[in-house]
């Protein structure tokens, strides 16, 4: 039982986090210079093993502070890892 759970639970951040990439990627697609970003698998992982004390707010806002920070068209692990609240 336990492991379903775990799997829905991982199956519903994954479409969170992607979700939540969409919305930063649809509305900063005007601003001068912002690439659309994915996140590269690493950096997935990290985001799905986070608690996220502060829900998903806290995690837009990584999302977002990584996809802005990231000079790549991905976000990397360690774009994630340098603006993640522990």
């Amino acid at each position: 039982m336990s492991c379903f759970l775990w799997s829905c639970k991982t199956a519903l951040n994954r479409r969170l986090i992607d979700k939540l990439l969409d919305n930063i990627n649809h509305e900063a697609r005007e601003e001068p210079g912002f690439e659309p970003k994915t996140p590269a698998p690493s950096a997935r992982n990290i985001l799905l093993k986070h608690s996220w004390p502060g829900n998903v707010r806290e995690l837009m806002n990584t999302l977002l502070r990584a996809a802005i920070w990231s000079d790549e068209p991905s976000i990397s692990q360690e774009d994630v890892l340098e603006v993640l609240v522990f």
